[in-house]
């Protein structure tokens, strides 16, 4: 059953936009765009996706992922390790943030790194 399963997963991804555009008959209010036979998908990093990688992508999905060996997605923790760095997100005036960019270009850092150092300074 799993290789069945893999061959459907590749069969979607060679289903032509024709069979998935409306002006062709077909409909496409709930299914996600279709490929091209002629134009392979490529992935986010710029890998086309073929027909065999396909199937490889499918088995690993039914075999299940050891998440264990998967990296950690985010930002590290400012205060190091594998802790937590709170996210604080007010507004401010455009003349204001407009003044903490500049600063922020002219020292070398984020508007981010500024704001924390503002805020070390004035809660101490």
């Amino acid at each position: 059953m799993p290789e069945r399963t893999t061959k459907r997963a590749a069969q979607r991804l060679r289903t032509t936009d024709s069979q998935a555009s409306p002006s062709a008959g077909g409909t496409n209010k709930s299914r996600p765009r279709r490929v091209s036979r002629s134009t392979a998908p490529i992935s986010k990093s710029g890998v086309p996706i073929t027909d065999e990688l396909a199937e490889q992508l499918a088995r690993e999905a039914e075999e299940g992922y050891d998440l264990s060996r998967g990296r950690r997605v985010g930002r590290r923790s400012l205060a190091g390790g594998s802790g937590q760095s709170p996210r604080l997100n007010f507004r401010t005036t455009l003349d204001l943030y407009e003044r903490a960019a500049a600063r922020a270009r002219h020292e070398g850092k984020t508007v981010s790194q500024i704001a924390r150092e503002a805020l070390e300074k004035f809660v101490k």
